[in-house]
């Protein structure tokens, strides 16, 4: 449901996309939902402080999709060089400093 709120919002159907969100933020109070699945329709909906705030919880619980996410998909280039998505990667240590130093 992250998925499909984050392309809702992408192409330009934002009532939609803001929709999908609030669907998925009832789901997650009667039984576990992946933060990532969260911090992907704030994303797409470039609610950038509750799409971290949701990315931070999801490094916490350790969910493995942040890391492609962060590092390799395409469509989070340009928040790549935000400094939250740094520490983000500084704390997993795929960043290229904390590489270098248990290389």
């Amino acid at each position: 449901q992250g998925w499909r709120a984050h392309a809702l919002a992408q192409a330009g159907r934002t009532e939609a996309a803001h929709a999908a969100l609030a669907a998925l933020r009832r789901a997650r109070g009667g039984r576990y939902l992946t933060p990532l699945a969260l911090g992907l329709a704030c994303w797409g909906l470039g609610l950038k402080r509750d799409a971290f705030a949701a990315f931070e919880q999801a490094c916490e619980d350790r969910t493995l999709w942040l890391v492609y996410l962060l590092r390799s998909d395409p469509l989070f280039s340009r928040w790549r060089g935000d400094r939250r998505a740094q520490d983000l990667l500084r704390r997993m240590r795929l960043d290229p400093a904390s590489r270098a130093k248990t290389g």
